[in-house]
């Protein structure tokens, strides 16, 4: 945020930083800040006045924007910050129990960045599913600023990214341009927070915070057709009726680090199948005979090491 001063014999009028401004005037000086620190285009931001050296409780404050009166007699105000580069001032007096007076000039330039987070795990294709990760995995995290500086959005490399992880500032990850870290979770099967500051080079700022939770293994199963392909667009669950002479059935280990060092066994009634040890994730079932009746598949996977990654699944073939 650009700072610009004029100065007068008796009065002086300041445009804040959008998260704080402190402004000695006559007698007084008059403290503003905004709850979130750094809002977000159509955000619910509170504006809290506080007086330097004098009680708050007893001053006569008043809110103004736009010149009209927003808010009188209390110590602050709920505002919606305004859109995408777009600013708003607002104008805070305050008069004492004592008669001094203040007066400070905050200006709201609400910036947004995004967060968007995934992992080194397997989702079925043109599934909706997000590659998420458990316990095991680490997660890629990509910062996408939207800093809008006269009309222009801010590119990448004028943005310095500070991360941040439970709290605690990682300078290794933070720089200019670092948009994208790799991060492994910092306590094993915990969630954490990753927070995300963004800076152009003005001083605009712009902040998220996200919640990641490590996902506990879980497998989903379709059915695939010589000529449908992977049904995605319905997962075998329950019950499911043999549609044919011969059918199979592919199993997506879900948020796991790798499937392919997993060990997949499928069984008929617990007895093991016999899998094609190119492409164990499917089985193939046929029918013989007459009649009808009832079997339990099931489905399992286990890592030689990574004991969290193991998940077992069943459902019963009608034919």
């Amino acid at each position: 945020m650009r700072y610009f001063f004029s100065f007068a014999l008796l009065v002086l009028v300041a445009l804040a930083h959008p998260t704080h401004a402190l402004v000695p005037t006559l007698g007084v000086a008059v403290e503003v800040v905004s709850e979130p620190r750094n809002p977000r285009p159509g955000q619910s931001v509170i504006i809290r006045a506080n007086l330097i050296g004098s009680n708050t409780a007893r001053a006569s404050i008043r809110f103004e924007s736009g010149g009209k009166v927003l808010a009188e007699g209390v110590p602050s105000i709920t505002i919606t910050a305004p859109d995408r580069g777009q600013t708003r001032d607002i104008t805070v007096s305050a008069i004492t129990e004592n008669g001094a007076s203040g007066e400070t000039v905050f200006t709201l330039a609400p910036q947004d960045v995004s967060l968007v987070y995934e992992s080194e795990s397997t989702v079925p294709p043109f599934s909706s599913i997000r590659p998420l990760g458990d316990a095991h995995s680490n997660f890629a995290i990509l910062a996408v600023p939207d800093l809008i500086e006269n009309g222009t959005r801010v590119s990448n490399r004028d943005v310095y990214y500070e991360w941040s992880v439970n709290g605690s500032i990682r300078k290794s990850l933070s720089g200019y341009g670092r948009s994208l870290i790799t991060l492994e979770p910092p306590t094993f099967n915990a969630p954490f927070t990753v927070r995300i500051l963004a800076t152009s080079r003005a001083g605009d700022t712009a902040e998220r915070v996200v919640t990641i939770s490590p996902r506990a293994p879980s497998v989903v199963i379709y059915e695939s057709g010589p000529l449908s392909g992977v049904e995605t667009q319905r997962a075998v669950i329950g019950v499911h009726q043999f549609p044919n002479e011969e059918t199979a059935f592919i199993a997506y280990p879900l948020y796991v680090k790798n499937w392919r060092d997993l060990i997949i066994r499928w069984t008929l009634n617990g007895t093991p199948v016999d899998l094609d040890t190119e492409d164990v994730r499917t089985a193939t079932f046929r029918k013989t005979g007459a009649g009808s009746g009832s079997y339990q598949v099931g489905v399992e996977y286990t890592h030689p090491t990574r004991f969290f990654e193991e998940k077992k699944q069943t459902f019963l073939l009608n034919f």
